[in-house]
This record gives C-alpha cells, structure tokens and sequence, in this order.
C-alpha cells in the first residue's frame, strides 16, 4: 500500500486558561538540575510573568532576557554560549515567536557545535539531540510552539533564514489563552495575521495533505471570526479561539510556509516592519494571485465568510483585515517605491517552490505595487 502521507508532533501540548500552573508539573517530569528562561528584553519582567514562573517552579533559574525582535545569530550565540557556561539541561522559551524560536535554537545548539549563522547557511547540520524545551507562548499568531524550526536573522547578510530538525519541536508546550490578555490592539492584530499566513499558506501549499488542509481551514475560521472581536475587546472567549488557531497554524507549520513569508522578509529586514504585519500586508493580493490555481479551495475559504463566490470571499477578507486598525499601505509604513524591484527579487526563495501558482519577480513586483 502506497503511504501518501506521513505526520509527526512529538510535543505534548497543554491548553487552556490557567494551564500555566502545570508547567511545574513537565518541569518535575524532565527533572532537571538548572533552567535557563528565554524572553525578550522586558516584557515578561513587566507583566510578572517571569518573576511568576520563578516563585512557581523549585529550581534553579538562569534568565536570558536579550532576545530582540527578530533575534539574530549573534544573540542566540550569546545565549548558547550562557546556557552551556552555567550547565543549564533545561531550555523554556516564553513569549512571542522572537523568544520562542530563540530558546528553541539555544535548546539544540547547545549541544551541537558551531555558530548559529553556519546552521542557517546549511554549512552545518544537526547532529546530535538538544537540551529539553518547553514553550509558553504569551502570543496568539506564531505558532512555534507547536513546528521543529526557528527563523533568526543572519545578521551578517541581513537575511532571515531557518533552523529546522525534528529534534527542534519541544517537549511540552503550555498554550494559556490568559498570557494572552495584556496584548494591546495593535500587537494582537500584527500576531493574528501571522497566524492567518500561516494557516493560508499551509492550506493551499503543494505539499498540503488531508490532515493539513483540516487544521489549516479550521484555523483559518477561527481567525476570520475571533481576530477582529480579539482587537476591540479582551475577552477571554476571543483569545482562546485565537490561541486555538494559532497553535493549529504552528501544526501545519510542519511542511513550511511559502509565498506571503517569502515577501514579508525583505520587507522586515529593509523597512523594520513587524513581521505579521509584513506577511498581513500581501494576504489579500496572494489570495488574488493564486486563486484561478485553487479554485475549490478558495471556495472554501470564501464559505467561511458566508459566500461560495471566490472573489466575495476575498473581499470579505480585505474587510476584516482593513477593520483591524493597521496600516495596509507600503506607502503608509516608510517604503520607497523605488526599492520595489530590489523588494520583489530578495522575496525570491526556495519558499516560492511551494506556492499553488508559480510566481516570479514581475508578479511579486505587481502585488507590491497594488499595495502601494
């Protein structure tokens, strides 16, 4: 019998409001001698969230708050190079994907030799297993908590790239939709559209299988009808959907993103824009391109919205989306129209393979100008 589709998440996920309080419980299964935390630079310390991690778990507790937004190799040598000095045999990332894919990429180089920026290079690969990790996001839209990769920035070519080994999914993963609830409006609507790539993006990949384009369609659902209600009230009904969909999302990261990632990246690099934003910027303008690609499966994306036609269901999309209250214009975020060309031929990456449509600088060039 032909196998025409295989699948793994080896991370035990736990979800809920106020699942917080068991990560003591995963803590004691490892059963390690000293944890290093991983957050960004001040967040976590304002919120208390560290200092309540802290007072819950009995352990000793090395804190790396040096994660940027976007964290780069040099950051995540920093704090490999900490980790491995204080003897540290647990690694928790807690926060948003910056912090998550950081801790993620400490945990396995850890305990493989060499530099990070050699691991996104393919210079080197992984050979040996990590430290433990475990996952808190405090974010709904990256979904690391639930993938076996990590993209950091190559500080040195200025470019985004990936780590990504099986041996990178965490152990645990402790999804509370109440972390949650301090997001303001913008950084709510910014994740939620990286949720939203990814769901659409896994959805109409060409390497989408049965059990994919399942989760991918509910996330995408459960994004259409939370993430504007999540934006204008903090109601804990709305962030659990969201944090629902995100980590569905991060599932069916497994076979990679493609087109909306790909474009988002130059744009992050160049222009500083938050990378959901990025991808949210070109979400209408793929769904375009792609659609004569995918005609039943853009179908079922618009009976989301309550319409089987397509281009009704686009629009519906464009609605939700302009109501969240974010800039949607390249022109509104700072970018020269005379980068364009420069923009369309760095989005060019191996990503584009998996795209329902060939797409080629010309047509990045089209959708980057009709959002202009």
């Amino acid at each position: 019998m032909v196998c025409l589709w295989s699948f793994t998440l080896p991370t035990k996920i736990i979800f809920g409001a106020d699942t917080l309080k068991r990560l003591k419980d995963c803590v004691d299964e490892i059963k390690p001698k000293k944890i290093f935390l991983v957050t960004g630079r001040s967040s976590m310390e304002k919120l208390g969230i560290t200092s309540k991690i802290k007072s819950m778990l009995d352990y000793e507790i090395v804190v790396f708050n040096q994660v940027e937004p976007n964290p780069s190799d040099t950051t995540v040598d920093k704090g490999i190079m900490l980790c491995r000095e204080n003897n540290c045999d647990l690694v928790i990332g807690l926060g948003g994907g910056s912090a998550m894919d950081a801790g993620k990429t400490i945990a396995i180089l850890a305990e493989n030799n060499g530099l990070t920026k050699e691991y996104l290079r393919k210079e080197k690969t992984i050979e040996h297993k990590g430290i433990p990790y475990i996952a808190v996001p405090t974010t709904a839209g990256t979904g690391s908590e639930a993938d076996n990769a990590a993209v950091i920035t190559d500080s040195e070519i200025k470019k985004k790239l990936v780590v990504r080994h099986d041996y990178m999914y965490p152990c645990f993963a402790i999804v509370d939709p109440e972390l949650t609830m301090s997001m303001p409006r913008k950084l709510t609507a910014v994740t939620g559209l990286d949720a939203l790539s990814h769901a659409l993006e896994t959805y109409w990949s060409k390497k989408a299988n049965s059990l994919i384009e399942a989760i991918s369609l509910k996330a995408i659902e459960l994004i259409y009808h939370n993430l504007p209600n999540a934006c204008k009230q903090p109601k804990i009904i709305y962030r659990e959907n969201m944090s629902l969909a995100s980590t569905l999302a991060g599932i069916s990261l497994a076979i990679g993103t493609n087109v909306m990632h790909s474009i988002s990246y130059p744009l992050t690099i160049r222009y500083g824009i938050p990378h959901g934003h990025a991808c949210g910027l070109t979400i209408i303008e793929t769904m375009t391109f792609n659609a004569d690609a995918i005609p039943e499966k853009m179908k079922a994306i618009a009976n989301i919205t309550g319409t089987s036609d397509i281009h009704e269901g686009i629009e519906n999309f464009r609605n939700m989306i302009n109501n969240l209250g974010l800039p949607m214009r390249l022109s509104e975020l700072g970018v020269d129209k005379n980068d364009i060309p420069l923009l369309a031929e760095e989005s060019i990456t191996r990503r584009l393979e998996l795209n329902p449509k060939p797409i080629e600088p010309k047509d990045i060039e089209k959708i980057l100008l009709n959002i202009y």
